[in-house]
Formats: C-alpha cells, structure tokens, sequence
C-alpha cells in the first residue's frame, strides 16, 4: 500500500517492554491518531517510526520500502511537539524556512513556501513577528507552519495541543483537521485525549501497555469499545460481569435481556448514553440518585442499583431530573443499551 506500514514492533528498555507486537497502516492522506494513557508505548512509538530509536524487531515501511537503516532526515517526516520548539533568536519567516533551508531549496522556493504555509494557517501578515510575542495559539500555527513548510511525507504530532486551554484547543482542533485534508497530509496523531482524537482522525488506533487494543473510526470506536480496557478509557464505567441463562444476563445489578450471541459467563456493558425518563423504553432500571452533575448539553447522573454505583447521561434540558436522595426509573432498550465486551 501506499503510506506508513508498521509490522510488529517490538521495543523494550531494560525489563521494561514499550512496544509489544504493534502493527497498523496509515494510507496516504489519512489521518490516523494514537490513542492511550500516559505509558502505554505513544511516545517511544513515535520515535520509532522518526528514526530516533530502532526496534528490537519489526518492520517500517514507506511504500513498501523498508526504512531499516535510514536516518531521520532522509525518511522525508516531519514532527511537531507540544511545546513547539520554536527557535527564539528567529522570527516567524526564518522559523517556517528552516526544514525547506535544510532540504536544500533555492531561495525563491524556500520564501514561495513559507508564504503558502504561513497563509495556510492562517497568519500571512506574520513573518517578520518576533515569536516571542506570539501567543500560545499563534505559536502551534507558526509551529504547524514549520511542519509542513518542508511537504512531508508524513507528518507525526505529539501531544501539539497539550499546553493550550480547552476553548482555543477545540477552535484549533477543527482548524487543524481542515488544513491537514486541504493539503492532503498523511498525518499520525499521538494523544492521551479521546476528544482530540475523535474530532481530528479518520482512524483511531487504541493502545494499552504497549499493544494495539483496538484501531476503527472514532465513531466505532465509541459505539462499540472491543474490551473493558477500551471502554474504561472512554470514560464508559458500567462494566459487568455476569451469566447466561434462557436469553438473560443474570448479574449482580439484576437480570437483562441476553444478546443473541452471549453464552456462558460474559463481561458486558452497560451503556451510560441510551437511557430515557420518557417511558419509551421496552426495559427499565430503578435506582437512587447519589449525585447530579451539570455538563453543559447533559447532566450525569450517579445511580446507586442493588449496591453498586453506576453512571448515566441524559439531557440538561427538557425534561426534569430527581435530586439526590429520590428514586429514578430508566427506560431503556437493550438491544442499544446492552453491549458484550
């Protein structure tokens, strides 16, 4: 295929094992994000592919070349981190000139692109700002600038958002997707953030201790996590074990309809996003309410169902939610509500 190629990486430190069994493609023009805890492998992954560090084994390939042996600046990537890593004593224009100047390109070429790549993102007025006088938001596009100033075959982002707050991250975040489609970058994401990683990728790639836990569309992703770790990650807590028995799931919050294929003893989900009050549900969920917390568009809602804690989310406006201390009836269905992990 044509684009970035990994076939079982493995990479350890000592006893400690970063990288175990990783394999996934990344087509060009898509964007892909790597998505997980803090030491779960991203970084030393990033590495890897960069040429900073080499696998204990495994392949990388770049349109079915393998870059075994080729050193960083010949591989034709690009890396952009989260503090920037801007160069103080240049402005803005020499900032951006710096991959194409290292590349070799004529004068004319290299003012030509960084003209383009500063219109790119959004600052075509800013070359000779000194970046010190930038602000946060301005400096990752002058940084993002840089990047893409040289055309890279790949480009790696790791964690570029982390420092910003959430209100300028969300704008950047949709701005970013846009440019990278706009140019037809092949891009390789790295975050802790399934926001950021949900808004910005085609594909997400989950990792765990230094595996692939699962790769999909953020929208799969989400709507169907392939183990609990996956649905922990994501924020989805109601996670239960239980036994099959005629069709149901007898477990310790009570009996549940079965999914066709659950057999035995099995690990299911509960979903916190599926429930109503409106009693259009074919099956219901009586509790307490121990908690209510606004969300903004939603309020959550901690249940208390046969001793154990469980998490709900409804909407914040059009119908009205018990306080704490009052009894809650759930509607739900489910074949929407009830998931096997």
């Amino acid at each position: 295929m044509s684009g970035l190629s990994l076939t079982d990486l493995h990479k350890s430190f000592g006893p400690t094992q970063a990288l175990r069994g990783i394999s996934f493609d990344v087509a060009e023009g898509e964007i892909v994000a790597v998505l997980g805890p803090s030491g779960c492998g991203k970084s030393t992954l990033l590495g890897i592919i960069a040429g900073l560090e080499e696998p204990d084994a495994g392949a990388i390939f770049w349109d079915d070349r393998n870059l075994a042996g080729v050193p960083p600046h010949k591989r034709g990537f690009g890396l952009m981190f989260q503090d920037y890593a801007l160069f103080p004593h240049k402005n803005v224009r020499e900032n951006v000139a710096f991959g194409p100047q290292m590349a070799g390109w004529n004068e004319v070429a290299i003012r030509q692109r960084v003209e383009e790549a500063l219109i790119l993102v959004g600052l075509p007025d800013y070359g000779e700002r000194d970046v010190a006088s930038l602000s946060g938001g301005e400096q990752q596009r002058v940084a993002l600038a840089r990047s893409l100033a040289p055309r890279p075959r790949l480009l790696m982002l790791d964690e570029p958002l982390g420092s910003l707050d959430r209100t300028l991250r969300d704008r950047l975040l949709v701005e970013l997707r846009e440019i990278l489609q706009r140019t037809g970058q092949t891009a390789l994401y790295v975050t802790h953030d399934q926001e950021e990683a949900f808004s910005l990728a085609d594909r997400v790639v989950v990792m765990n201790q230094g595996q692939v836990a699962q790769i999909g569309t953020p929208q799969a992703v989400y709507r169907q996590p392939a183990n609990p770790f996956v649905a922990r990650f994501l924020g989805l807590n109601n996670i239960f074990q239980g036994e099959v028995h005629a069709g149901q799931i007898r477990s310790p919050i009570g009996d549940f309809p079965a999914p066709k294929d659950a057999v035995g003893t099995i690990t299911f989900l509960i979903r916190p996003d599926t429930v109503r009050l409106d009693g259009s549900g074919s099956a219901q969920l009586k509790g307490l309410v121990l908690a209510r917390t606004f969300r903004g568009g939603f309020c959550r809602l901690e249940i208390e169902i046969a001793s154990h804690s469980l998490v709900f989310d409804l909407p914040s406006t059009g119908i009205d939610l018990p306080q704490p201390g009052a009894n809650i009836l759930l509607d739900y269905d489910p074949r929407d509500t009830i998931q096997l992990l």
